[in-house]
């Protein structure tokens, strides 16, 4: 195998492995995607056929063992976010970890301590910022527009998406737990929606408007149903409007 391509392993089949990230390392042309690690041996073996990958790992530290991988990919719960990444680079690999990186502020900086004492790459799956439009817009802020003085962002998640997932991807594969199961850090909704969803907004806000030094925010809701509008300061006296909804109805 060529040097520039990065020998990489999936931690977690679950759906956001399914559907992102498995066909995304499938298709891309620097990553061979070498290895899969999943507790549940029934959904591993499904996921592994699947995508016609040959090593199969039910335990991450025997994943990380492997010598001939370079880099891990963590698709688990949130809280785990940190503990793994922090145990996969002390093995000496490169992580890309799902957002958000943490439960917590104070727990993302012990490991941004640690990625600079290792000298390795620890990147969050904000991967908006990679779309063309964004990365047009992003340089065309910085070379065409300067200083912003006032802006708007607005990020919903559709009431949908499960329908459209089903419509437009491959079906999800199920192993010997049931759907759902373990899944009791998603029991607080509101805050389950407001880390999750709001990292990509958030991201978006950072790269494309620069640091925010305040935030003054309101919440309603309706059943399983949150929306979050707020007011954003910059240091240099630009303001800006936000706007979170999970889930958004209207969206015909």
């Amino acid at each position: 195998m060529p040097e520039e391509v990065l020998r990489v392993g999936l931690l977690g089949c679950g759906a956001i492995g399914q559907i992102a990230h498995v066909p995304a390392a499938l298709r891309a042309k620097k990553t061979r995607l070498v290895a899969l690690c999943d507790s549940d041996e029934v959904l591993l073996q499904k996921v592994a056929d699947r995508a016609n990958v040959e090593r199969r790992y039910t335990e991450f530290a025997k994943m990380l063992s492997d010598k001939d991988l370079q880099a891990v990919i963590l698709a688990v719960p949130d809280p785990l976010h940190v503990r793994l990444a922090t145990q996969a680079l002390e093995a000496g690999k490169h992580v890309l970890v799902e957002k958000p990186l943490g439960s917590a502020s104070a727990e993302c900086h012990d490991l941004i301590r640690l990625v600079d004492a290792k000298g390795l790459k620890l990147q969050v799956g904000c991967m908006k910022r990679h779309d063309p439009g964004v990365r047009f817009a992003h340089r065309h802020i910085q070379e065409k527009i300067g200083r912003i003085l006032s802006f708007s962002a607005t990020y919903r998640d559709s009431l949908f998406r499960r329908a459209m997932q089903e419509t437009c991807l491959d079906p999800i594969l199920s192993g010997s737990r049931p759907a759902g199961s373990g899944d009791d850090w998603k029991a607080d909704r509101r805050r389950y929606n407001l880390i999750t969803q709001g990292a990509h907004l958030f991201d978006m806000i950072y790269h494309l408007a620069g640091p925010i030094t305040a935030v003054h925010a309101w919440e309603t809701e309706h059943e399983d149903n949150y929306s979050w509008h707020g007011l954003l300061e910059r240091a240099d006296g630009g303001v800006g409007h936000f706007e979170l909804t999970c889930k958004a109805c209207g969206d015909w």
